[in-house]
């Protein structure tokens, strides 16, 4: 789900209380009047629980288990890391490997840890009676190859950045890029300590919050909640997605940042645009998604923030775009009085969180943000060479945030 089409409440049906069914309930409960339907007379599917009495005493017997390996069933790690749900590392399963294509073995059930409470996992590998078979680790430490999801929501996004620039001179650009696509909320999962990314630490790639927000260091969430909540949009709980470029080698310089922000149930409720110059300064455009928006959503605001010297200060944006899925596409129209100015665009495809997608997108764009700011510089050479007047009378920004409306404005690519 990404945007509100019908928020009405409605009455939905479950039928069978495995883990996907009472999955589903889970996350539909909180929006709709959810019944679930079981023959049987437990839930959790291969989970249940039984009272056996010893001694006078009533003890919980578990007698459902799931087995599994993160090898062969990344999202449902993903699922139990987003729940919260522990797991524990056992020898009882194994994956076959031939001719490189990997098999698993066993079957899957799901053990909980009494009656009423959260639903653990056995988790691991071993050797079925009678295998040659080579065994397979599931402890994800030990079964950790470079395609493994390490979240569930997180991406990359992989494509172009062009602009087109009106007036007064005519000028393209068009280069490639990739973007981190982090779940906040999943930044613990995705520091896996190691040296290829980082979270506020030394990596080659890494997010740290200090590059984001006020720039001391406080965690990007908390700021964001403070965002939404002056905004007036309310005070959450908040599931924020940050399309941002990573640090490389220690540096960043992220002209645009887009974090789309969504409830509890998954609606896209706003989308907070943080714009930074090359002064150093930085400005949060905090736009609300009305819930009534089309699939392909328009957003407007005034400029509010100094941040190339061949423009002023007058006109606004228009940002378009829709919910990001297997493709991401973010269109932004500078306009003023006279017409439009500039037109930029991202375009890019998705890539699953694995290592050995951000391993091509180093090889894919080894100077990665260093790229960025080169191109900024050498575009704007470009744009005095053709005679482009600079503006001067550069005012400091001091706001911390802009607050728009639900506004859809029509806007052309």
């Amino acid at each position: 789900m990404t945007h509100r089409t019908d928020p009405a409440r409605q009455r939905i049906a479950v039928i069978g209380t495995g883990i996907a069914g009472l999955g589903a309930a889970w996350l539909l409960d909180r929006r709709h009047d959810v019944t679930l339907f079981e023959q049987n007379d437990c839930v959790g599917g291969h989970s249940h629980t039984v009272d056996v009495t010893c001694d006078g005493r009533r003890i919980p017997v578990d007698t459902g288990f799931i087995v599994y390996d993160a090898l062969n069933y990344p999202n449902l790690v993903a699922l139990f890391a987003e729940l919260g749900v522990a797991t524990q590392a056992s020898d009882m399963s194994f994956a076959v490997s031939l001719f490189r294509l990997r098999l698993p073995r066993g079957r899957v059930a799901v053990r909980p840890a009494r009656r009423g409470a959260a639903r653990r996992a056995r988790a691991a590998v071993g050797r079925g009676p009678g295998s040659r078979s080579r065994a397979r680790a599931a402890d994800p430490a030990r079964a950790d190859p470079a395609e493994r999801r390490l979240s569930m929501h997180s991406a990359l996004y992989v494509g172009a950045v062009s602009h087109h620039r009106h007036a007064p001179r005519a000028h393209r650009l068009r280069y490639g890029l990739g973007y981190l696509y982090l779940d906040l909320d999943e930044l613990g999962s995705l520091d896996r300590g190691g040296w290829l990314f980082g979270v506020n630490r030394r990596a080659l790639l890494a997010y740290h919050d200090r590059d984001h927000g006020p720039g001391d260091g406080t965690p990007l969430k908390a700021h964001l909640d403070a965002a939404l909540a002056g905004a007036g949009i309310g005070a959450g709980p908040w599931r924020y997605r940050l399309l941002t470029l990573p640090r490389l080698l220690g540096y960043v310089f992220n002209p645009l940042s887009v974090v789309y922000c969504h409830d509890a149930a998954g609606w896209l409720v706003a989308t907070v645009y943080e714009v930074s110059n090359t002064f150093g300064e930085r400005l949060s455009y905090v736009l609300p998604v009305a819930p009534d928006a089309a699939a392909t959503i328009t957003q407007r605001c005034p400029k509010r923030l100094f941040v190339s010297p061949f423009f002023d200060m007058a006109g606004g944006y228009c940002f378009r775009f829709k919910a990001p899925d297997a493709r991401l596409k973010l269109h932004i129209r500078y306009a003023d009085e006279h017409g439009p100015r500039l037109d930029a665009v991202f375009a890019g495809e998705r890539r699953e969180f694995t290592r050995g997608a951000l391993l091509r997108l180093l090889a894919g764009f080894p100077l990665m943000t260093l790229k960025v700011v080169a191109g900024i510089h050498w575009e704007a050479l470009k744009l005095w060479l053709k005679g482009l007047p600079l503006t001067t009378g550069h005012l400091q920004n001091r706001e911390t945030f802009y607050v728009g409306q639900h506004e859809r404005p029509e806007i052309r690519p």
